[in-house]
């Protein structure tokens, strides 16, 4: 179950990640400078000065020393790949019900939502705290963009902008789900007894 976990977690992370680090931070909150390109592995100095970006997203029921670790790990890959780290903040269910508003209201650090039926896409967007990202995915993710079919593409629009990076899972269902091999490989998953 902690490879499971560890794994969920890597994915979401680096799917949100992709679009965050190009997006400036909301006016109410402190601005986040984008990140140098990083083009080989920093020295310790380097990666205590690079971004973190606070990552709030749905979790069921996780251990905290877990948490941490995957943390650990997500920041050593990002550091490397964006030049940045990530802070985790994950919500229960209520939470997500009754403190997402108050945070995208509020001002309160927060650089990347997982957004779905427990934190309603309109209700986040009428806070006013979510910008505009259609440029910084037609510029940081044009593959997505490009294999995203028009009906999704649609879903994460409101009056003809773009407020989230669409997610499509095509021939992926509760059933199952895709993962890198070499994540699997890893973290030794097995997957036959998930």
């Amino acid at each position: 179950m902690k490879r499971l976990f560890n794994v969920l977690t890597l994915l979401v992370i680096a799917s949100m990640l992709l679009v965050a680090c190009g997006a400036p931070a909301a006016p109410a909150t402190p601005a986040v400078t984008e990140a140098p390109a990083v083009t080989e592995a920093p020295t310790e100095a380097v990666a205590q000065d690079v971004p973190t970006l606070d990552f709030y997203y749905i979790m069921l029921s996780y251990n905290p020393d877990d948490l941490a670790a995957v943390e650990n790990a997500a920041n050593e890959i990002l550091v490397k790949q964006i030049g940045a780290k990530v802070k985790l903040h994950p919500l229960s269910f209520t939470d997500a019900q009754t403190k997402v508003s108050l945070i995208l209201n509020s001002g309160d650090a927060c650089d990347v939502m997982s957004l779905g039926s427990f934190i309603p896409f309109p209700t986040a967007v009428a806070t006013g705290g979510l910008m505009d990202i259609g440029d910084l995915l037609t510029k940081y993710a044009p593959t997505l963009m490009s294999q995203t079919p028009p009906e999704n593409l649609n879903a994460v629009k409101i009056d003809g902008k773009i407020y989230a990076a669409p997610h499509f899972s095509g021939g992926s269902a509760r059933a199952g789900f895709w993962v890198r091999g070499d994540l699997v490989e890893k973290y030794q998953f097995d997957w036959k007894n998930a």
